[in-house]
């Protein structure tokens, strides 16, 4: 089991009590990739990996992560390829 997967794993776990509901959405690079397509851009797996983690650390709290917070990580992503080295 990958680290990053043991510690949903284990975040789950210490939310298990009673009969709480538990609600969670997962975001695959798959997802940003094809939010990407869609965009008509083609991303590295890299550059999805880093949209992912880009929107997970930075998200509005009250919005959560959705396909426009993918598309505005997405456009930044982009911007930074076409941004020269060293700015």
């Amino acid at each position: 089991m990958s680290t990053r997967l043991a510690l949903a794993q284990r975040m789950l776990d210490e939310h298990k009590c009673c009969d709480d509901v538990i609600a969670i959405a997962i975001w695959t690079v798959a997802d940003v990739k094809a939010k990407a397509k869609e965009m008509k851009v083609r991303l590295t797996k890299q550059e999805a990996e880093s949209v992912l983690w880009d929107v997970e650390r930075f998200h509005n709290a009250n919005e959560g992560i959705n396909w426009n917070t993918l598309e505005v990580s997405i456009s930044s992503v982009i911007q930074e390829r076409t941004q020269p080295v060293g700015r």
